[in-house]
Protein backbone atom coordinates (compact mmCIF):
# COMPACT_ATOMS: atom_id res chain seq x y z
CA UNK A 1 0.00 0.00 0.00
CA UNK A 2 1.14 3.50 -1.01
CA UNK A 3 1.21 5.44 2.19
CA UNK A 4 1.14 9.36 2.95
CA UNK A 5 3.35 10.97 6.48
CA UNK A 6 0.74 13.56 7.41
CA UNK A 7 2.41 15.54 10.75
CA UNK A 8 1.72 18.88 12.33
CA UNK A 9 2.57 21.42 15.02
CA UNK A 10 1.05 23.99 16.23
CA UNK A 11 3.56 27.07 16.15
CA UNK A 12 6.87 27.55 14.12
CA UNK A 13 8.80 27.65 17.59
CA UNK A 14 12.20 26.10 17.34
CA UNK A 15 11.13 23.69 20.32
CA UNK A 16 8.09 22.32 17.62
CA UNK A 17 10.73 21.59 14.92
CA UNK A 18 11.89 18.41 17.33
CA UNK A 19 7.92 17.52 17.37
CA UNK A 20 7.93 17.46 13.64
CA UNK A 21 11.28 15.50 13.00
CA UNK A 22 9.75 13.16 15.63
CA UNK A 23 6.13 12.23 14.23
CA UNK A 24 8.11 11.45 10.97
CA UNK A 25 10.54 9.46 12.41
CA UNK A 26 7.77 7.27 14.01
CA UNK A 27 5.65 7.23 11.26
CA UNK A 28 8.54 6.19 8.94
CA UNK A 29 9.38 3.51 11.17
CA UNK A 30 5.78 1.97 10.97
CA UNK A 31 5.30 1.62 7.39
CA UNK A 32 8.98 0.28 7.23
CA UNK A 33 7.74 -2.05 9.73
CA UNK A 34 4.49 -2.91 7.63
CA UNK A 35 6.21 -2.96 4.89
CA UNK A 36 4.01 -0.06 3.25
CA UNK A 37 5.87 2.28 0.37
CA UNK A 38 6.13 5.75 1.80
CA UNK A 39 4.82 7.88 -1.21
CA UNK A 40 5.03 11.47 0.55
CA UNK A 41 5.34 13.26 3.56
CA UNK A 42 2.74 16.25 4.40
CA UNK A 43 3.51 19.05 6.80
CA UNK A 44 2.03 21.79 7.90
CA UNK A 45 2.60 23.86 10.76
CA UNK A 46 -0.38 25.81 12.29
CA UNK A 47 -3.30 25.57 15.13
CA UNK A 48 -5.92 22.70 14.56
CA UNK A 49 -9.11 24.92 15.72
CA UNK A 50 -8.15 28.54 14.54
CA UNK A 51 -8.55 28.27 10.49
CA UNK A 52 -11.86 28.46 10.02
CA UNK A 53 -14.51 26.24 8.87
CA UNK A 54 -12.12 23.73 6.67
CA UNK A 55 -8.14 22.90 7.47
CA UNK A 56 -6.84 25.40 5.31
CA UNK A 57 -3.05 24.27 5.81
CA UNK A 58 -1.41 23.31 2.68
CA UNK A 59 0.46 19.88 3.41
CA UNK A 60 -3.02 19.02 4.76
CA UNK A 61 -4.86 20.36 1.16
CA UNK A 62 -2.23 17.96 -1.30
CA UNK A 63 -2.86 14.85 1.25
CA UNK A 64 -5.98 15.08 0.81
CA UNK A 65 -6.16 15.91 -2.82
CA UNK A 66 -3.80 13.01 -3.44
CA UNK A 67 -6.15 10.41 -1.50
CA UNK A 68 -9.16 11.65 -3.66
CA UNK A 69 -7.29 11.23 -6.78
CA UNK A 70 -5.77 7.64 -5.82
CA UNK A 71 -2.10 8.55 -5.65
CA UNK A 72 -2.21 7.07 -1.51
CA UNK A 73 -4.17 4.10 0.05
CA UNK A 74 -3.39 4.91 3.40
CA UNK A 75 -2.69 7.99 6.18
CA UNK A 76 0.02 7.83 8.63
CA UNK A 77 -0.71 10.18 11.60
CA UNK A 78 0.94 9.70 15.08
CA UNK A 79 -2.52 10.47 16.84
CA UNK A 80 -5.61 12.10 15.45
CA UNK A 81 -4.67 15.30 17.40
CA UNK A 82 -1.89 15.61 14.50
CA UNK A 83 -4.54 15.80 12.03
CA UNK A 84 -6.97 18.06 13.16
CA UNK A 85 -8.95 19.36 16.25
CA UNK A 86 -11.62 20.60 13.78
CA UNK A 87 -14.61 18.67 14.14
CA UNK A 88 -16.23 19.62 10.48
CA UNK A 89 -12.24 18.15 9.34
CA UNK A 90 -12.89 15.22 11.15
CA UNK A 91 -16.16 14.52 9.58
CA UNK A 92 -15.05 15.30 6.21
CA UNK A 93 -12.30 12.92 6.47
CA UNK A 94 -14.54 10.22 8.32
CA UNK A 95 -16.73 10.16 5.57
CA UNK A 96 -13.92 9.94 2.96
CA UNK A 97 -12.81 6.27 5.28
CA UNK A 98 -15.89 5.54 4.74
CA UNK A 99 -16.94 5.71 1.28
CA UNK A 100 -13.39 3.33 0.86
CA UNK A 101 -11.45 6.16 -0.50
CA UNK A 102 -8.77 6.03 1.96
CA UNK A 103 -7.67 4.25 4.94
CA UNK A 104 -6.23 6.29 8.27
CA UNK A 105 -4.15 4.57 10.40
CA UNK A 106 -2.87 6.30 13.77
CA UNK A 107 -0.58 4.87 15.79
CA UNK A 108 -1.57 5.31 19.27
CA UNK A 109 -3.87 2.62 17.99
CA UNK A 110 -6.91 4.24 17.94
CA UNK A 111 -7.94 4.34 14.67
CA UNK A 112 -6.81 1.43 11.86
CA UNK A 113 -9.35 1.87 9.36
CA UNK A 114 -7.83 -0.95 7.24
CA UNK A 115 -8.71 -3.49 9.88
CA UNK A 116 -12.58 -1.97 10.23
CA UNK A 117 -11.51 -0.46 13.30
CA UNK A 118 -13.08 3.34 12.75
CA UNK A 119 -15.57 3.37 15.77
CA UNK A 120 -14.00 5.32 18.06
CA UNK A 121 -13.41 8.29 15.32
CA UNK A 122 -16.91 9.50 15.91
CA UNK A 123 -16.10 9.80 19.72
CA UNK A 124 -13.02 11.65 19.43
CA UNK A 125 -15.08 14.32 17.05
CA UNK A 126 -17.17 14.87 20.07
CA UNK A 127 -14.48 14.92 22.58
CA UNK A 128 -12.64 17.54 20.20
CA UNK A 129 -15.79 19.75 19.53
CA UNK A 130 -16.55 19.71 23.27
CA UNK A 131 -13.07 20.54 24.47
CA UNK A 132 -13.00 23.61 22.05
CA UNK A 133 -16.28 24.63 23.23
CA UNK A 134 -15.00 24.30 27.26
CA UNK A 135 -12.19 26.57 25.89
CA UNK A 136 -14.44 29.22 24.26
CA UNK A 137 -17.04 29.33 26.93
CA UNK A 138 -13.68 29.78 29.28
CA UNK A 139 -12.40 32.64 26.97
CA UNK A 140 -15.83 34.66 26.18
CA UNK A 141 -16.30 34.71 30.24
CA UNK A 142 -12.87 36.11 30.56
CA UNK A 143 -13.75 39.09 27.84
CA UNK A 144 -17.15 39.38 29.31
CA UNK A 145 -15.36 40.41 32.65
CA UNK A 146 -12.81 42.64 31.51
CA UNK A 147 -15.68 44.37 29.43
CA UNK A 148 -17.56 44.76 32.20
CA UNK A 149 -15.10 46.23 33.88
CA UNK A 150 -14.62 49.03 31.22
CA UNK A 151 -11.28 47.08 29.85
CA UNK A 152 -11.19 47.29 25.94
CA UNK A 153 -11.38 44.02 24.22
CA UNK A 154 -11.03 44.53 21.32
CA UNK A 155 -7.32 43.14 18.71
CA UNK A 156 -7.28 46.76 17.17
CA UNK A 157 -8.17 50.33 18.87
CA UNK A 158 -10.61 52.20 16.80
CA UNK A 159 -9.38 54.61 14.37
CA UNK A 160 -7.92 57.57 16.11
CA UNK A 161 -7.29 55.79 19.33
CA UNK A 162 -4.44 53.13 20.27
CA UNK A 163 -5.01 50.89 23.24
CA UNK A 164 -2.13 50.17 26.63
CA UNK A 165 -3.25 47.32 28.85
CA UNK A 166 -7.02 47.99 27.70
CA UNK A 167 -7.60 51.54 28.03
CA UNK A 168 -8.26 53.63 24.71
CA UNK A 169 -6.07 56.63 24.67
CA UNK A 170 -6.26 59.32 22.15
CA UNK A 171 -3.75 59.20 19.06
CA UNK A 172 -1.37 62.47 18.87
CA UNK A 173 -1.87 62.24 15.11
CA UNK A 174 -4.44 63.42 12.31
CA UNK A 175 -7.06 60.71 13.00
CA UNK A 176 -9.01 62.26 15.69
CA UNK A 177 -9.06 65.51 13.64
CA UNK A 178 -9.99 63.29 11.08
CA UNK A 179 -12.83 61.46 12.57
CA UNK A 180 -14.47 65.06 13.89
CA UNK A 181 -14.04 65.93 10.03
CA UNK A 182 -16.62 62.97 9.07
CA UNK A 183 -18.98 63.78 11.96
CA UNK A 184 -19.24 67.55 11.10
CA UNK A 185 -19.13 66.51 7.15
CA UNK A 186 -22.21 64.06 7.45
CA UNK A 187 -24.00 66.63 9.92
CA UNK A 188 -23.24 69.21 6.89
CA UNK A 189 -25.56 67.39 4.88
CA UNK A 190 -22.89 65.36 2.84
CA UNK A 191 -23.26 61.83 2.64
CA UNK A 192 -21.28 58.79 3.52
CA UNK A 193 -20.25 57.69 0.22
CA UNK A 194 -18.93 61.68 -0.82
CA UNK A 195 -16.89 61.90 2.68
CA UNK A 196 -15.44 58.57 1.54
CA UNK A 197 -14.68 59.88 -1.53
CA UNK A 198 -12.59 63.22 -0.52
CA UNK A 199 -10.91 61.33 2.24
CA UNK A 200 -9.91 58.72 -0.49
CA UNK A 201 -8.65 61.76 -2.96
CA UNK A 202 -6.94 63.90 -0.38
CA UNK A 203 -4.52 60.25 0.84
CA UNK A 204 -5.61 59.95 4.31
CA UNK A 205 -4.87 56.72 6.02
CA UNK A 206 -7.74 54.55 6.21
CA UNK A 207 -8.13 51.99 9.11
CA UNK A 208 -6.28 49.47 8.32
CA UNK A 209 -3.39 51.11 7.10
CA UNK A 210 -3.27 52.67 10.42
CA UNK A 211 -3.31 49.41 12.15
CA UNK A 212 -0.92 47.77 9.55
CA UNK A 213 -2.79 45.67 8.43
CA UNK A 214 -1.56 43.31 5.63
CA UNK A 215 -2.48 44.39 2.10
CA UNK A 216 -4.89 47.41 3.46
CA UNK A 217 -6.48 49.21 1.01
CA UNK A 218 -5.95 53.32 0.25
CA UNK A 219 -9.41 53.73 -0.36
CA UNK A 220 -12.10 54.97 2.11
CA UNK A 221 -15.57 52.88 1.80
CA UNK A 222 -18.59 54.54 2.81
CA UNK A 223 -19.24 51.43 4.95
CA UNK A 224 -16.37 52.35 6.98
CA UNK A 225 -17.88 55.95 7.41
CA UNK A 226 -21.52 54.70 8.55
CA UNK A 227 -19.61 52.40 11.15
CA UNK A 228 -17.98 55.56 12.62
CA UNK A 229 -20.75 57.39 12.53
CA UNK A 230 -22.81 54.73 14.92
CA UNK A 231 -19.29 54.06 16.81
CA UNK A 232 -20.26 55.09 20.83
CA UNK A 233 -16.07 54.68 21.13
CA UNK A 234 -15.99 58.38 19.98
CA UNK A 235 -18.17 59.85 22.66
CA UNK A 236 -15.96 58.00 25.61
CA UNK A 237 -18.09 54.65 26.15
CA UNK A 238 -17.56 51.32 25.57
CA UNK A 239 -19.84 49.06 23.61
CA UNK A 240 -18.48 45.26 23.12
CA UNK A 241 -19.95 42.47 22.04
CA UNK A 242 -22.00 43.25 19.86
CA UNK A 243 -21.42 40.20 17.43
CA UNK A 244 -19.83 37.17 17.98
CA UNK A 245 -19.14 33.33 16.35
CA UNK A 246 -20.81 31.13 15.30
CA UNK A 247 -18.81 28.04 17.60
CA UNK A 248 -15.24 27.46 17.75
CA UNK A 249 -14.69 26.13 14.60
CA UNK A 250 -16.99 28.67 12.05
CA UNK A 251 -15.73 32.28 12.81
CA UNK A 252 -18.70 33.54 10.96
CA UNK A 253 -20.12 36.53 12.99
CA UNK A 254 -23.68 37.02 13.94
CA UNK A 255 -25.69 39.63 15.82
CA UNK A 256 -25.36 39.12 19.83
CA UNK A 257 -27.70 40.76 22.08
CA UNK A 258 -26.35 40.25 24.90
CA UNK A 259 -23.95 43.04 24.64
CA UNK A 260 -22.21 44.94 27.34
CA UNK A 261 -21.89 48.94 27.39
CA UNK A 262 -19.70 51.07 30.17
CA UNK A 263 -20.27 55.03 29.68
CA UNK A 264 -17.46 56.94 29.99
CA UNK A 265 -14.15 54.58 30.14
CA UNK A 266 -11.78 56.59 28.36
CA UNK A 267 -11.68 60.42 26.16
CA UNK A 268 -14.51 61.48 24.04
CA UNK A 269 -13.01 63.10 20.57
CA UNK A 270 -17.10 63.69 19.49
CA UNK A 271 -19.77 65.48 22.02
CA UNK A 272 -22.50 63.53 23.19
CA UNK A 273 -24.76 66.60 21.43
CA UNK A 274 -23.15 66.01 18.29
CA UNK A 275 -23.32 61.75 17.68
CA UNK A 276 -27.17 62.26 18.60
CA UNK A 277 -27.66 64.46 16.19
CA UNK A 278 -26.42 61.99 13.86
CA UNK A 279 -28.00 59.65 15.27
CA UNK A 280 -31.11 61.77 14.53
CA UNK A 281 -30.08 62.64 10.70
CA UNK A 282 -29.64 59.36 9.96
CA UNK A 283 -32.81 57.83 11.35
CA UNK A 284 -34.80 61.18 9.66
CA UNK A 285 -32.92 59.99 5.96
CA UNK A 286 -34.10 56.21 6.61
CA UNK A 287 -37.79 57.32 6.78
CA UNK A 288 -37.52 59.54 3.58
CA UNK A 289 -35.45 57.02 1.93
CA UNK A 290 -36.68 54.06 -1.19
CA UNK A 291 -39.84 52.62 -1.07
CA UNK A 292 -39.10 49.15 0.91
CA UNK A 293 -39.27 46.11 -0.68
CA UNK A 294 -39.55 43.69 2.42
CA UNK A 295 -42.63 41.88 2.26
CA UNK A 296 -45.08 42.15 5.07
CA UNK A 297 -48.33 40.36 6.63
CA UNK A 298 -50.55 40.92 3.80
CA UNK A 299 -48.15 40.56 1.29
CA UNK A 300 -49.50 38.96 -2.18
CA UNK A 301 -53.11 39.73 -0.62
CA UNK A 302 -53.46 43.25 -0.85
CA UNK A 303 -54.09 45.66 -3.90
CA UNK A 304 -55.33 48.50 -5.25
CA UNK A 305 -58.62 48.62 -6.68
CA UNK A 306 -58.06 51.81 -8.14
CA UNK A 307 -54.65 50.72 -10.58
CA UNK A 308 -54.30 47.16 -9.45
CA UNK A 309 -50.90 47.62 -7.97
CA UNK A 310 -49.58 45.96 -4.78
CA UNK A 311 -50.63 47.94 -1.58
CA UNK A 312 -47.19 48.62 0.64
CA UNK A 313 -46.03 48.88 4.54
CA UNK A 314 -44.85 52.34 4.89
CA UNK A 315 -44.51 54.43 8.15
CA UNK A 316 -47.03 51.98 9.77
CA UNK A 317 -49.61 52.80 6.85
CA UNK A 318 -50.94 50.68 3.93
CA UNK A 319 -50.55 52.50 0.59
CA UNK A 320 -50.47 52.23 -3.36
CA UNK A 321 -46.69 51.19 -4.08
CA UNK A 322 -47.90 52.54 -7.66
CA UNK A 323 -48.97 56.11 -5.56
CA UNK A 324 -45.58 55.77 -3.98
CA UNK A 325 -43.40 55.99 -7.02
CA UNK A 326 -45.03 58.18 -8.90
CA UNK A 327 -47.43 60.26 -7.07
CA UNK A 328 -51.52 61.16 -6.87
CA UNK A 329 -51.21 61.60 -10.85
CA UNK A 330 -50.67 57.89 -11.28
CA UNK A 331 -53.39 56.73 -8.09
CA UNK A 332 -55.33 58.75 -6.08
CA UNK A 333 -56.22 55.87 -3.68
CA UNK A 334 -56.23 56.79 -0.01
CA UNK A 335 -53.87 55.26 2.56
CA UNK A 336 -55.30 53.11 5.82
CA UNK A 337 -53.34 52.76 8.80
CA UNK A 338 -52.21 49.67 9.30
CA UNK A 339 -53.54 48.90 13.48
CA UNK A 340 -57.08 49.61 11.84
CA UNK A 341 -56.96 47.27 8.84
CA UNK A 342 -55.59 44.69 11.09
CA UNK A 343 -58.28 44.75 13.89
CA UNK A 344 -60.84 45.21 11.09
CA UNK A 345 -59.52 41.61 9.81
CA UNK A 346 -59.53 39.64 12.94
CA UNK A 347 -63.02 40.75 13.77
CA UNK A 348 -63.87 39.88 10.27
CA UNK A 349 -62.26 36.51 10.37
CA UNK A 350 -63.67 35.79 14.10
CA UNK A 351 -66.91 36.66 12.57
CA UNK A 352 -66.27 34.63 9.58
CA UNK A 353 -65.31 31.88 12.14
CA UNK A 354 -68.51 31.80 13.83
CA UNK A 355 -71.01 31.90 11.22
CA UNK A 356 -69.43 29.88 8.28
CA UNK A 357 -71.01 26.51 7.09
CA UNK A 358 -69.54 24.11 9.37
CA UNK A 359 -67.93 22.12 6.74
CA UNK A 360 -65.54 24.44 5.88
CA UNK A 361 -64.56 24.97 9.58
CA UNK A 362 -64.37 20.99 9.97
CA UNK A 363 -61.87 21.18 7.07
CA UNK A 364 -60.00 23.61 8.35
CA UNK A 365 -59.75 21.86 11.75
CA UNK A 366 -59.26 18.87 10.34
CA UNK A 367 -56.30 19.68 8.15
CA UNK A 368 -54.31 21.51 11.07
CA UNK A 369 -54.83 18.51 13.10
CA UNK A 370 -53.54 16.32 10.68
CA UNK A 371 -50.75 18.60 9.91
CA UNK A 372 -49.86 18.68 13.58
CA UNK A 373 -49.85 15.07 13.93
CA UNK A 374 -47.87 14.40 11.01
CA UNK A 375 -45.38 17.00 12.34
CA UNK A 376 -45.06 15.72 15.96
CA UNK A 377 -44.76 12.02 14.78
CA UNK A 378 -41.88 12.66 12.74
CA UNK A 379 -39.98 14.95 15.71
CA UNK A 380 -40.88 12.16 18.10
CA UNK A 381 -39.11 9.62 15.95
CA UNK A 382 -36.19 12.00 15.19
CA UNK A 383 -35.89 12.56 19.05
CA UNK A 384 -35.80 8.69 19.50
CA UNK A 385 -32.93 7.93 17.03
CA UNK A 386 -31.19 11.31 18.49
CA UNK A 387 -31.20 9.26 22.16
CA UNK A 388 -30.63 5.84 20.49
CA UNK A 389 -27.58 7.76 19.21
CA UNK A 390 -26.72 9.64 22.53
CA UNK A 391 -26.87 6.30 24.37
CA UNK A 392 -24.44 4.23 21.82
CA UNK A 393 -21.93 7.32 22.13
CA UNK A 394 -22.09 6.33 25.76
CA UNK A 395 -20.93 2.87 25.64
CA UNK A 396 -18.13 4.08 22.91
CA UNK A 397 -16.82 6.25 25.24
CA UNK A 398 -16.63 3.18 28.09
CA UNK A 399 -14.88 1.19 25.79
CA UNK A 400 -12.19 3.65 24.88
CA UNK A 401 -11.75 4.56 28.93
CA UNK A 402 -11.63 1.08 29.39
CA UNK A 403 -9.01 0.23 26.28
CA UNK A 404 -6.88 3.34 27.45
CA UNK A 405 -7.43 5.56 24.62
CA UNK A 406 -8.81 8.10 26.72
CA UNK A 407 -8.92 9.50 30.52
CA UNK A 408 -11.07 9.70 32.78
CA UNK A 409 -11.48 13.35 32.46
CA UNK A 410 -12.67 12.98 28.87
CA UNK A 411 -14.89 10.26 29.56
CA UNK A 412 -16.70 11.98 32.26
CA UNK A 413 -17.39 14.76 30.11
CA UNK A 414 -18.66 12.59 27.13
CA UNK A 415 -21.26 11.18 29.44
CA UNK A 416 -21.88 14.26 31.31
CA UNK A 417 -22.55 15.81 28.17
CA UNK A 418 -24.34 12.88 26.49
CA UNK A 419 -26.59 12.74 29.93
CA UNK A 420 -27.73 16.13 29.48
CA UNK A 421 -28.72 15.72 26.05
CA UNK A 422 -30.52 11.84 27.01
CA UNK A 423 -32.61 14.54 29.75
CA UNK A 424 -33.45 16.88 27.67
CA UNK A 425 -34.55 14.65 24.69
CA UNK A 426 -36.81 12.66 27.33
CA UNK A 427 -38.33 15.41 28.32
CA UNK A 428 -39.03 16.09 24.42
CA UNK A 429 -40.44 12.83 23.91
CA UNK A 430 -42.61 12.55 26.96
CA UNK A 431 -43.79 16.21 26.13
CA UNK A 432 -45.24 14.87 22.59
CA UNK A 433 -46.61 11.77 23.77
CA UNK A 434 -48.59 13.43 25.98
CA UNK A 435 -49.95 15.77 23.43
CA UNK A 436 -50.61 12.83 20.61
CA UNK A 437 -52.66 11.28 23.66
CA UNK A 438 -54.63 13.83 23.43
CA UNK A 439 -55.18 14.78 19.83
CA UNK A 440 -56.17 10.68 19.65
CA UNK A 441 -58.88 11.19 22.35
CA UNK A 442 -60.86 14.45 19.90
CA UNK A 443 -63.68 13.39 17.50
CA UNK A 444 -64.43 16.10 15.49
CA UNK A 445 -67.99 16.21 15.21
CA UNK A 446 -68.70 15.43 18.65
CA UNK A 447 -65.72 18.31 19.64
CA UNK A 448 -66.91 20.80 16.93
CA UNK A 449 -68.05 23.78 19.15
CA UNK A 450 -65.72 23.11 21.61
CA UNK A 451 -62.64 23.52 19.14
CA UNK A 452 -64.89 26.54 17.11
CA UNK A 453 -64.70 28.20 20.48
CA UNK A 454 -60.81 27.66 21.28
CA UNK A 455 -60.17 29.21 17.39
CA UNK A 456 -62.17 32.20 18.18
CA UNK A 457 -60.33 32.96 21.35
CA UNK A 458 -56.79 31.94 20.20
CA UNK A 459 -57.22 33.61 16.65
CA UNK A 460 -53.82 35.68 15.56
CA UNK A 461 -53.14 36.93 12.21
CA UNK A 462 -50.62 35.30 10.51
CA UNK A 463 -49.89 34.37 6.76
CA UNK A 464 -51.30 30.45 7.19
CA UNK A 465 -54.53 31.59 8.97
CA UNK A 466 -54.81 34.94 6.17
CA UNK A 467 -53.99 32.76 3.41
CA UNK A 468 -56.84 30.05 4.26
CA UNK A 469 -59.76 32.68 4.92
CA UNK A 470 -58.75 35.20 2.48
CA UNK A 471 -58.37 35.11 -1.23
CA UNK A 472 -57.44 38.81 -2.05
CA UNK A 473 -57.76 42.30 -0.31
CA UNK A 474 -58.71 45.64 -2.65
CA UNK A 475 -58.60 48.92 -1.34
CA UNK A 476 -60.72 51.32 -2.37
CA UNK A 477 -60.15 55.16 -3.91
CA UNK A 478 -61.30 55.92 -0.23
CA UNK A 479 -59.20 53.85 1.88
CA UNK A 480 -61.80 51.16 2.26
CA UNK A 481 -60.87 47.30 2.17
CA UNK A 482 -63.07 44.98 0.30
CA UNK A 483 -62.00 41.89 1.43
CA UNK A 484 -63.01 38.47 -0.97
CA UNK A 485 -63.35 35.69 0.84
CA UNK A 486 -62.55 31.77 -0.03
CA UNK A 487 -65.89 30.78 1.15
Amino acid sequence: MKAGIYIRVSTDKELQESSLEYQEACCSDFIKGNNFELYNTYKDVFTGTKTGKYNKGPGYKNLINDAIEGKIDVIIAKDLSRISRNTFELEKLRDLILSGKIHLITLEGAVDSTKGNIHYLSTYILIYSEEARMIRVRVEQSKKTMAKNGLFIGSIAPYGYYCVKGKLYVRNDESPKIIQYIFDSFVSGKSAESIAKELTENNIATPSQLSNKKGASSKWQASTIRKILKNEHYIGNLVQGKTKSINSTNKSRVENSNYIIVENTHEAIISKEQFNLVKDIINSRKSSSKVSRKTHLLSNLIYCETCGKAISLRNKDYICSGRLKYGKKMCCTEKIKQIDLLNLLTENIIDKIDNSDSDFLLNYIEERLNKNISKYKSTLNNLHMKKNKLENRKKEALNMHLDGCISRDKYNIVVNESDNDINDTLKNIHSIESMLSVKDKIDLSRDFDLLKSRIIKSVSLNPQILNYFIKRIEITNLGVPKIYYRF
